[in-house]
């Protein structure tokens, strides 16, 4: 069985995007606009609310989440088409392809549900731990016994859900391009890719991770929470975010239609 060429694959799609980049930028301009408008009314309706940065900050994170993936569907479905169907089959719009954009919805719903749960028991052994640091040491070593198991079984499940997900990637493509496809499928023709698939979402995660890293500082934002307390500051770090966000999904999808096309070829010579 032919391995799924990770590093040429993540090699071409960030080719395609560099040199496709008129495509991209308008494709990807309405979905970043309506990304900014909802942080803002979010950060606006926050300011009002009375809750703590650390408190503020899970909200923004969870609703970013889940909504962010939502609004930029339309540009993930277009950047399949686009790779897989051919440039005239990935004509970005809202209301084109509608079928499609349904059946991809539902999935990415069942994704979504998924990474929620641990990431929110997660969430709720660190808000307890961080809000423990305040206190005496017996203190702190009390809520540590109390909840760290509750992080250490998060993260477990974390990776669990992620490499089951994983499995099931392939639909999403599958959906966008209108094809007769059932997890099962997507189960069969990522078997022995598992890894490799996972390499495309670790170069996302790592790449996200330390140029938000260094906004994070380059801004003096807190440790511990996305929002500063100052709206025009959260705006500004929310519009630098999505900057750094949206382009690196563009390579991310790229490179899993890329891999779908590659795996949907290597499954039907199997069959």
């Amino acid at each position: 069985m032919e391995k799924l060429p990770v590093w040429s694959i993540l090699n071409d799609s960030i080719l395609y995007v560099k040199n496709e980049s008129a495509f991209f930028l308008r494709a990807a301009f309405f979905p970043f606009i309506l990304l900014v408008l909802f942080r803002f009314i979010l950060l606006f309706w926050l300011s009002g609310q009375g809750y703590s940065l650390q408190m503020q900050g899970t909200i923004l994170f969870y609703m970013n989440v889940i909504v962010e993936q939502l609004i930029l569907i339309p540009l993930w479905v277009s950047v399949y088409r686009r790779i897989i169907l051919g440039d005239e089959a990935g004509a970005f719009g809202y209301f084109s392809h509608l079928d499609n954009k349904i059946a991809y919805l539902k999935y990415e719903i069942l994704f979504i549900v998924m990474m929620l749960v641990p990431m929110s028991i997660g969430s709720y052994a660190n808000y307890h731990l961080i809000e423990a640091a305040q206190f005496s040491e017996k203190v702190q070593l009390t809520v540590s016994a109390r909840y760290i198991p509750y992080l250490v079984f998060a993260t477990s499940l974390y990776i669990f859900v992620l490499v089951i997900s994983m499995r099931f990637t392939l639909i999403l493509p599958a959906m966008a391009i209108g094809a007769s496809a059932r997890l099962i499928d997507s189960w069969r023709a990522t078997k022995g890719h598992i890894w490799r698939l996972l390499a495309y979402v670790f170069f996302y995660i790592l790449t996200v991770g330390m140029l938000n890293f260094f906004l994070r500082g380059l801004l003096n934002m807190p440790e511990r929470s996305d929002i500063s307390g100052s709206l025009s500051l959260d705006m500004f770090y929310s519009v630098m975010l999505f900057m750094i966000s949206v382009p690196m999904g563009c390579i991310l999808t790229t490179a899993l239609a890329y891999a779908f096309i590659f795996l949907a070829q290597q499954d039907e010579q199997n069959n």
